[in-house]
């Protein structure tokens, strides 16, 4: 929902925005910039205002949307607060478990792969688990 704090805030940002390309915005304009603004209010205006003066300081200048803003202003945060790093939710370094009789399965895979090519072809993924398929079929 929109407050008249997120107003203030687009019409402030806006004007930032307004020095930069010459523009003047309606209401309609400073409710679409509030609205993108209220998805994002725990960014500080340091890093709206930050966002705003990369965008139109980096080359291929173009007027900026909601949508570039907020990207834009996202992407400031994070790289400031380092929210990008690994580990924001929980640490990554869990392997994830092997299923039981995968390294055999590898090792299975990999001399039919090797017998192919010892044939001089180059099997497919499909190719490698028909046989590996008629294999084990024929082994039980």
């Amino acid at each position: 929902m929109v407050t008249r704090e997120h107003r203030t805030r687009a019409a402030a940002l806006l004007r930032i925005i307004a020095a930069y390309d010459g523009r003047e915005y309606d209401d309609f304009i400073v409710t679409a910039f509030a609205t993108g603004i209220a998805k994002y209010e725990h960014i500080p205006d340091t890093d709206w205002q930050a966002a705003i003066t990369d965008w139109y300081l980096s080359p291929g200048v173009r007027r900026i949307t909601v949508g570039d803003l907020c990207a834009a202003a996202v992407k400031t945060y994070r790289v400031r607060t380092k929210a990008d790093t690994i580990g924001e939710l929980e640490p990554s370094n869990k392997r994830v478990p092997k299923p039981a009789g995968f390294d055999r399965l590898v090792r299975e895979m990999t001399i039919i792969v090797r017998e192919f090519h010892a044939q001089g072809a180059t099997p497919s993924n499909e190719d490698v688990l028909r046989e590996w398929a008629r294999r084990a079929q024929k082994a039980a």
